[in-house]
């Protein structure tokens, strides 16, 4: 009777361990689906330089910068977490079949706020 025990509570601890496995894999092909793959890519950090190439290893500092980039349908623009100064314009159009994407390195690391309301928020904390 006790080998039949383990041998049951091994079965049950294996199939969960398999079954958060295969929901992890979900979450992360989901995300991957979320922002297909383009033939232009940017990167934004707030660490970089609006004079690099505005690759991953060498990012732009600027939204601004990244707009004046991202100019072609295709394009993705890869901003990592951080406070930016300024706003941006664009008049840069993608297709339907060719999007410009705009997207966080980190899920819900980009926030987007009017300068007003991200200085009012440093003074209050």
């Amino acid at each position: 009777m006790q080998k039949t025990v383990t041998i049951a509570s091994t079965l049950r601890a294996n199939l969960t361990r398999a079954a958060g496995a295969v929901a992890l894999m979900s979450a992360a092909f989901a995300a991957q689906a979320a922002t297909p793959a383009t033939p232009y890519n940017y990167y934004v950090a707030p660490n970089g330089s609006d004079t690099a190439a505005g690759t991953k290893a060498a990012p732009f500092k600027t939204l601004a910068r990244a707009a004046k980039a991202a100019t072609k349908a295709g394009t993705t623009v890869w901003v990592a977490p951080g406070t930016y100064a300024g706003g941006i314009k664009t008049v840069a159009n993608g297709t339907s079949a060719a999007r410009i994407y705009w997207v966080s390195t980190t899920k819900w690391g980009r926030q987007d706020r009017p300068a007003g309301q991200l200085d009012q928020q440093q003074r209050l904390g």
